[in-house]
């Protein structure tokens, strides 16, 4: 694992990370319009399981990636900033990950781009990426139509029992699935 600073982050991970999501929001439309391979992932708890995690670290490997970036998404402004909020984690860093993520909202991503998988505090993510990345996930890991179906439920449950505003899940839905 290593830790970078904000310049390090701007240098090395932030390109990677805006070539994914053009905002860090996963309510509303968080991916890049050159993203068309898209998917909601539920239950998300702050950090890949062991499942997406084999899935995303097999194919990446594929490509030659050998680890992930990971940032923090509720951090004071850059000049506040007192610990690092950005780290690289290899592959085989799996246990060191899953410890030092939880239970943080983050985004975590390639450094060349090629997917993202950004989360959320109502433990849904959001995953995306190029087609021989997200080809190799929906082959491998073929929930996608159960975990979309769930997210849904849970949000309508939500609205019905608990008063919770879904007036921005149609368009949600639409970006995540817009090229179906």
């Amino acid at each position: 694992m290593e830790r970078l600073t904000e310049a390090q982050f701007e240098s090395l991970a932030a390109p990677g990370l805006r070539q994914i999501f053009q905002a860090l929001t996963p309510y509303h439309q968080p991916f890049h319009p050159a993203i068309t391979h898209r998917r909601i992932i539920y239950e998300y708890w702050y950090a890949m399981d062991s499942d997406i995690y084999n899935v995303i670290r097999h194919t990446s490997s594929l490509i030659g990636e050998n680890g992930f970036y990971v940032s923090i998404l509720d951090r004071p402004p850059t000049a506040m900033t007192d610990r690092p909020y950005h780290w690289y984690f290899t592959f085989a860093e799996y246990e060191i990950y899953q410890r030092w993520i939880e239970p943080l909202p983050n985004v975590t991503y390639s450094g060349r781009g090629s997917w993202g998988l950004l989360g959320s505090d109502e433990h849904f993510g959001v995953l995306g990426g190029i087609t021989s990345i997200m080809d190799y996930v929906e082959a491998t890991y073929d929930q996608q139509k159960e975990q979309q179906q769930a997210f849904v439920a849970a949000w309508t449950w939500n609205n019905h029992h608990l008063g919770s505003d879904i007036t921005w899940l149609p368009s949600f839905l639409s970006h995540i699935n817009c090229c179906d």
